[in-house]
């Protein structure tokens, strides 16, 4: 690849290229079995993402739904991740607390603490204050409920999901679905 190609695509990749502007949109869609997905770009360019991402999800069994039909399905919430096996649930509430922290819960050594989505920050620095270093902060949206997914639907979800995530312009993917056992 031409040494002028990866440097347009590096500033491509930090909006530095000059007389573009980028545009962030929000695609709500269907995927297979009845899975919502919320599908963040940032693109310079509309009419081609929306026809990438229409394109991708009727190749892999989904669709574009109108607008509210999916994001009704999630709510924006603060999410700080931190490593459970140096660090305990009571020393994250006694940090966050009053920062604003509103939910703690363990999964697999690792414990997510729940925020409102413009106290997330408070509640990290809060942490870091008391030296509970999370590994992430972020505002994220998650399901109202998950959709169970056989394990069939599950693969072809998930290979929905691998597709749009490696197009250039998408930012992040929400969705509601899990993985049941047959």
């Amino acid at each position: 690849m031409p040494l002028d190609n990866i440097e347009r695509a590096i500033k491509r990749g930090t909006c530095a290229l000059e007389g573009i502007t980028y545009e962030e949109m929000t695609y709500e869609a269907y995927g297979p079995g009845g899975v919502a997905i919320i599908i963040e770009v940032l693109t310079d360019n509309k009419n081609r993402t929306a026809a990438e991402i229409r394109h991708i999800l009727g190749k892999h069994g989904g669709h574009l739904g109108s607008r509210n039909s999916v994001a009704y399905m999630f709510s924006r919430i603060g999410k700080i991740v931190i490593d459970g096996t140096t660090y305990t649930e009571d020393q994250v509430l006694e940090a966050g607390l009053e920062a604003g922290l509103e939910d703690v819960q363990t999964i697999d050594e690792v414990i997510i603490a729940s925020t409102s989505p413009s106290d997330v920050f408070d509640v990290k620095n809060a942490l870091v204050e008391m030296n509970v270093i999370p590994e992430s902060a972020e505002v994220t949206k998650e399901p109202e409920n998950y959709i169970g997914l056989s394990e069939k639907e599950a693969h072809k979800a998930l290979e929905l999901l691998e597709i749009l995530e490696d197009n250039e312009d998408v930012q992040a993917i929400h969705t509601n679905f899990e993985m049941q056992d047959e």
